[in-house]
């Protein structure tokens, strides 16, 4: 009897279960329609692809990025008016044609940053590693804004069908479609658990120590680690005091290869980086965990113990994966190049090419005990030093705190979102990075209203090893601008001359320079009343008398033209890695360059097409040549520029030893024995400190001569009468 209950009762639930089931589903589904039906009251961004690779073709059948906006009123609504834009600071950036979205329904915007595409093409693309995007009415009031971050190819990000106020990953893009009522996966959960308390302060002790870990949150766990990752369910559980020694360890992230043509000698996939063993300091990353929630701080420190460093410290904490996974990591030459190299293609693109932004945490010791710290996003920074470069240069943005000038010997009035790490760089004569002339022309320039960021040297830390020496500089473009020029970056109207896209107004002017011919008087003072001239002559001085090949000669990639609200044009010049290295007449060199008849070449040498159509006019040249001679007799005398750069050298000669150590590359000790069976030379060239006094001495006689020398350049082109209508 009990058996044929059972059996009925199986029955019975075998169709009463999956008949709730989907009755409960449909219901949810009701739900679901209902709070997708309620009417909003403005236009909704609904959907954004920012990497699109084969999602959705635009009308051209390319693949570019999209923004997807939804109507929720119950009115057709005209965009005419309305603003797309990407830059809080600049919400008109695209506007929107003359379209219209009916009640419940959707539009594309492609976003590739070609107006010449469609109407619904925008004029900027979307960062997939981390963007804001805002959505204006005709009053530039923000009507919605949508928050991206970390996107990958193909996947779109928006609002959940039936509630508008949840975002995340779409598990497939729904173009001009509702979109899906899930989403790929949840955020880990959090709560505000608090901080967890260190024992311990990070920071330099004399001698082995203990740290103990506690929180005041009853029944908790605290989790840590010690490489720089942040801690999660898989971390270390704290359980006794964490003991932190000097102990040698083994390289974990100098082994790493990262340079794409290191050395003549020797080809990259047979190289280790890093060979030597370098100082290591113990990071202690930890948060607390209850109720299967993680803490949303987490606590940073870094510990050095018996360290000598007579310069500030900078210790970087990352998570390790994203920046020397062997194929993914941003510091490393990555998966595409071995897979490019594989089918013989031989380019020049490695993976700190992508400029990636990543999250970590900073902290600066200072010399005078004083500590700075930070959460922060950051990136890999620079041009062929991204690819060549072992000790590569980073640009870092503060998420709460801001950084006061005199951390980089500046005014402590100033106060910045963030601020750079530059590496040794990279010069025409690789050499010369060794002495680090970036940092010394920089420095030397700094007052002279023309650009050239303050800086100081540092000893750099990636996740608790020696990365070695770096100049801790002040951030460069607006930020920089505002703070010296004392004006809002919202007033700042600023160009990038290799960029294809202008400013209007600086467009206008460009062609309107072309029109001029300049052997006139009267065309001479009316640029006058275009760019600060002063400033344009300070530019042309810096760059000529320290031979910096790379802003005039290469290109303006160096160099930024500014202005406030409408006033003159004026340039902000950095990086000065390809300076002192021949004692030539410059400014004749740059007056020759011969620059291609038409206007792609003459937009990105601007800066020396410019001085090239200036220098037709006489009074030109007798300003600049009564500037020049001011000068030398100034702030460019030789014995100010001898002092300076013998300061220069003084402040870094004492840790440049254990730098070119950590430098050191070889080969492998497998390709060191199938070269010795083969006969081949395993020997590995490498900069030493003779090399480095080599370099400073020949700068230093650079320098001893050059006053005098541009005195006589500057009389040399007067004798030959360049650039006279006659």
């Amino acid at each position: 009897m009990k058996k044929r209950n059972l059996l009925w009762i199986y029955k019975i639930s075998m169709i009463a279960v999956p008949l709730a089931v989907i009755a409960m589903l449909l219901y949810a589904k009701v739900l679901q329609l209902h709070a997708h039906s309620i009417r909003g009251t403005h236009l909704l961004i609904n959907e954004v692809m920012a990497d699109n690779l084969s999602a959705w073709k635009d009308e051209n059948g390319v693949y570019a990025d999209w923004i997807e906006l939804y109507n929720p009123t119950d009115q057709t609504v005209s965009l005419e008016g309305y603003y797309l834009s990407d830059t809080k600071n600049e919400l008109t950036k695209w506007a929107f044609p003359d379209v219209s979205i009916e009640s419940g329904g959707y539009l594309i915007v492609f976003c590739d940053g070609n107006l010449e595409e469609g109407s619904l093409h925008a004029n900027f693309f979307i960062n997939a590693d981390k963007e804001t995007l805002y959505l204006s009415d005709q009053n530039e009031n923000v009507i919605d804004s949508m928050r991206i971050e970390n996107q990958q190819c193909d996947l779109s990000y928006g609002r959940m069908y039936g509630n508008s106020d949840e975002m995340g990953f779409l598990p497939y893009s729904t173009p001009l479609e509702p979109n899906p009522a899930y989403f790929i996966k949840n955020n880990e959960p959090r709560a505000d658990w608090g901080e967890v308390c260190f024992s311990l302060e990070g920071g330099l002790y004399d001698e082995s120590i203990e740290v103990e870990l506690r929180c005041d949150v009853e029944d908790a766990l605290i989790l840590y680690t010690l490489d720089g990752s942040e801690p999660d369910i898989n971390a270390n559980i704290y359980e006794k005091p964490i003991r932190i020694t000097d102990a040698g360890r083994p390289n974990q992230y100098t082994t790493k290869k990262c340079v794409l043509f290191p050395s003549s000698n020797a080809y990259n996939a047979d190289t280790d980086y890093g060979v030597n063993e370098v100082y290591k300091a113990t990071v202690i990353r930890a948060r607390i965990l209850k109720d299967a929630k993680l803490s949303n701080s987490i606590g940073t420190n870094t510990y050095f113990i018996n360290s000598k460093y007579s310069l500030p410290i900078v210790s970087l904490t990352t998570d390790p994966y994203e920046l020397f996974d062997d194929t993914e990591g941003e510091y490393v030459l990555g998966y595409t190049y071995y897979t490019m190299r594989k089918y013989g293609k031989n380019l020049a693109y490695v993976n700190s090419n992508r400029g990636t932004k990543l999250t970590g945490h900073v902290e600066i010791y200072d010399t005078d005990g004083s500590v700075f710290e930070d959460d922060m996003t950051y990136s890999i920074a620079g041009n062929t030093s991204l690819s060549q470069n072992i000790q590569k240069s980073f640009d870092v943005v503060l998420e709460h705190n801001k950084i006061t000038g005199d951390m980089f010997s500046a005014s402590d009035d100033f106060a910045y979102e963030g601020f750079s790490l530059r590496g040794t760089g990279c010069s025409e004569v690789m050499a010369n990075i060794i002495t680090y002339p970036s940092a010394f022309v920089s420095n030397f320039i700094s007052d002279e209203n023309v650009g050239g960021q303050k800086s100081r040297f540092c000893i750099l830390f990636i996740d608790g090893e020696y990365w070695g020496i770096y100049s801790l500089m002040e951030p460069k473009g607006k930020e920089y601008l505002s703070e010296h020029a004392g004006v809002s970056k919202k007033d700042i109207d600023l160009v990038k001359p290799w960029d294809p896209v202008w400013d209007k107004s600086f467009e206008q002017l460009f062609y309107e320079i072309k029109e001029r011919e300049f052997y006139e008087k009267a065309d001479y003072d009316w640029i006058c009343t275009k760019i600060d001239m002063e400033n344009f002559m300070a530019f042309i001085l810096a760059e000529t008398f320290f031979g910096n090949i790379d802003a005039l000669e290469l290109g303006t990639r160096n160099v930024y033209i500014w202005r406030e609200g409408g006033g003159l044009w004026k340039w902000q010049i950095f990086d000065f890695d390809s300076t002192m290295l021949d004692n030539d007449n410059y400014l004749e060199r740059i007056l020759n360059l011969e620059i291609a008849e038409n206007e792609t070449q003459e937009r990105i040498n601007f800066s020396t097409w410019l001085l090239q159509r200036l220098w037709r006019s006489r009074e030109f040249r007798d300003d600049f040549s009564l500037y020049v001679r001011l000068q030398c007799k100034g702030l460019y005398t030789r014995e100010n520029v001898l002092s300076a750069f013998e300061e220069h050298i003084r402040i870094y000669e004492p840790e440049l030893q254990e730098n070119l150590l950590r430098c050191e590359k070889g080969y492998t000790k497998w390709q060191q024995f199938s070269y010795r069976l083969r006969g081949k030379d395993t020997t590995y060239d490498n900069y030493t400190m003779d090399d480095w006094k080599k370099v400073v001495n020949d700068q230093y006689q650079f320098l001893s001569d050059r006053t005098e020398r541009m005195l006589e350049f500057m009389e040399e082109l007067e004798g030959k009468g360049k650039g006279n209508a006659d």
